[in-house]
């Protein structure tokens, strides 16, 4: 899977804060927000992922597999983020 310049960019972020975290022993908290679109928003910006954004008018079924495809998508890309900064509490 690649990842985006944007992922990227967060995940070594990440991982340089707390590898200094751990080496000063001072814990920080942080947010990191990942690029992607909510489910609700998508347009179909990634190859083989179609759009999930219901039409106007209409209502988001979770349960369409489009849907879950993009949802599983995006909680892989969490997955990485996380994998990333090694033991760091969430």
């Amino acid at each position: 899977m690649k990842l985006r310049a944007t992922s990227w960019a967060a995940m070594m972020l990440m991982s340089g804060v707390f590898a200094t975290a751990q080496a000063d022993d001072l814990r920080r908290p942080y947010i990191v927000q990942l690029a992607d679109k909510p489910v609700a928003n998508y347009t179909g910006e990634i190859a083989g992922l179609p759009a999930t954004k219901p039409a106007a008018g209409q209502t988001l079924n979770v349960d369409a597999t489009t849907v879950q495809n993009y949802i599983n998508y995006l909680q892989q890309k969490q997955s990485d983020v996380l994998a990333a900064v090694g033991n760091a509490p969430v």
